[in-house]
C-alpha cells in the first residue's frame, strides 16, 4: 500500500483509500425476550428454571409502517432473541421536526 503525506493533517502521515464512506442508514439493535405466562419451567437444566415458560424457535417478525417485512429472526431454545434493525430518521419542516423510522413487531 502505497503511503501518501497530506500536508494538510499538519505533515503527518495518512493513508488514503482505506475509508468507506456509506450513505446507509445507522444500525439499531434490539434485544428481547419471549414468555408464557400459563405455564412455568421445571427444567432444572434450564436458565429459565423457576421462572415463567418460554416458546422455542417462535419466529419474530419486524415490519415497517407500511406492512412490509424488515427482518424475521428466530427465538432460541431459552425465549431470547435479538435483531439488527436499521435505525433512520426523516427531517421535516418546522414544526414538524424530525420523525424517526417506526417498526412494529409480530
Amino acid at each position: 500500500m502505497q503511503h501518501e503525506t497530506d500536508h494538510r493533517s499538519g505533515g503527518q502521515e495518512r493513508r488514503h483509500g482505506l475509508l468507506l464512506l456509506h450513505p446507509g442508514a445507522d444500525r439499531g439493535p434490539c434485544v428481547g425476550f419471549a414468555n408464557n405466562d400459563l405455564g412455568a419451567e421445571f427444567n432444572q437444566a434450564s436458565p429459565n428454571f423457576g421462572e415463567k415458560l418460554s416458546p422455542s424457535w417462535m419466529p419474530v417478525s419486524f415490519h415497517d409502517w407500511t406492512g412490509r417485512e424488515i427482518t424475521r429472526v428466530y427465538i432460541d431454545e431459552f425465549g431470547s432473541y435479538n435483531a439488527l434493525l436499521p435505525s433512520t430518521f426523516t427531517v421535516n419542516v418546522p414544526p414538524l421536526g424530525v420523525s424517526p423510522n417506526m417498526l412494529t413487531w409480530s
